[in-house]
């Protein structure tokens, strides 16, 4: 091996990896977390990470998977279905859990519309703050034009 390879802890090299992916610059990373930039040089390199600091990633970054960063083991990014259980209310969450029926859905089918449900009231949330958005623009736009006319009249 060469001597300018680093040799990094299991858990630094999936971060390393992880910023990678994401496009982040490691100088980002040690400013937002607070860890030292030290953590991944020279010797504090091949040392693993404490428990406090991977809480810290794992807070900030709340789509690492902690299995994958502690690990190795899973995808790197929590799943759709994760974050879609996390955001689903337990009313929803009631129907994947009944026992079928005769002639009902399948447990497939239910997730599927649960989520078709979920996505439509996204969907109407964020026409809602489009809409809100314009409304806003096109204000500051009007103050704007009224500014320029008062200034072009003096």
């Amino acid at each position: 091996m060469n001597k300018k390879d680093k040799i990094f802890s299991q858990i630094k090299q999936r971060v390393i990896q992880y910023l990678k992916i994401k496009g982040i610059t490691q100088e980002k990373f040690f400013q937002e977390t607070g860890i030292s930039a030290s953590n991944f040089k020279g010797s504090g390199a091949k040392s693993e990470l404490g428990g406090e600091k991977i809480v810290s990633i794992l807070t900030l970054y709340k789509d690492l998977s902690p299995e994958w960063l502690i690990t190795g083991k899973g995808p790197i990014e929590k799943g759709y279905y994760t974050n879609l259980h996390d955001s689903l209310t337990d009313s929803k969450l009631q129907i994947l859990e009944e026992p079928l029926q005769p002639n009902s859905l399948c447990k497939q089918c239910a997730l599927r519309d649960v989520i078709i449900n979920s996505q439509q009231e996204t969907i109407c949330l964020l026409k809602e703050k489009i809409d809100a958005l314009s409304q806003k623009l096109s204000k500051g736009s009007d103050k704007q034009d009224n500014g320029d006319n008062i200034k072009q009249t003096a």
